[in-house]
């Protein structure tokens, strides 16, 4: 009898959050045996970042390993920065510690998600800090020690920040600043819902804040104002990576 060579697809999953880990646990459990699943991701834990406004409050959370979470489960995992997508050739280019890796796939999954907007206002990347597990320590740091916290950004994040935030550090005199109406994406039930919590914890509310500059204790805005800080926690809007754009895809 001839031996029929069968070929197997490969599955790339880019991205290990929320979309990268689901796609990747869900397609091992349907594709087991049909296909090879291989998951980049920069980091080897998997970062719950609805929490990370926890974290910043100092309290203890449980940490994922990505390798952990795929033991046995069928699919690959390749720790590295994506650099490159050539989609004529179906490749990925990944950076490891190890140097560059060519990655091959039939089918690509793109979830590379989004990052905080860093650039987008001056003074944000070298005055304030943000949700991510490089600012954590020294955010708790600064935040133990301080007085006055400025929280910029209106959104779920934002207003996540600021509660935790005063909750856990009662001394800290917190203030949320916003481009918009606060609280303008809920009902008018929840909205009032939300300005008496923050009134119960003490929380200052500046609306139609527009914010021009991040300067080193200071939020500067656009008709001559400032809001004083003692830190500045930037929960502003996101941005995606370039990868796809570069690469032609739509």
């Amino acid at each position: 009898h001839e031996t029929m060579n069968i070929h197997r697809p490969h599955i790339l999953i880019l991205g290990g959050g929320y979309a990268g880990m689901e796609t990747a646990l869900r397609l091992a459990g349907k594709a087991r045996g049909k296909a090879d699943i291989t998951l980049v991701n920069a980091a080897n834990t998997f970062v719950e970042r609805i929490r990370l406004h926890q974290r910043a409050a100092n309290q203890p959370m449980k940490s994922h390993s990505i390798p952990a979470l795929l033991e046995g489960v069928g699919v690959s995992f390749v720790q590295g920065w994506v650099t490159h997508l050539q989609p004529d050739a179906r490749t990925v280019q990944v950076q490891t510690e190890f140097g560059t890796r060519t990655l091959s796939y039939d089918i690509l999954v793109y979830a590379l998600g989004s990052m905080i907007d860093r650039d987008g206002v001056p003074g944000v990347r070298q005055n304030a800090y943000t949700l991510t597990p490089d600012d954590m320590h020294e955010l708790r740091q600064k935040l133990a020690s301080s007085e006055r916290l400025l929280v910029v950004g209106g959104g779920l994040t934002g207003i996540e920040s600021a509660t935790e935030l005063a909750e856990s550090y009662p001394n800290l005199k917190v203030t949320l600043a916003t481009a918009g109406t606060f609280g303008e994406r809920l009902s008018s039930k929840g909205q009032a819902h939300l300005r008496q919590i923050f009134a119960r914890l003490r929380i200052s509310i500046r609306d139609e804040a527009n914010i021009t500059e991040i300067a080193a204790n200071a939020a500067l805005l656009d008709h001559g104002e400032s809001l004083p800080f003692d830190v500045c926690l930037w929960a502003g809007a996101f941005v995606v990576p370039p990868l796809a754009r570069d690469a032609g895809l739509t």
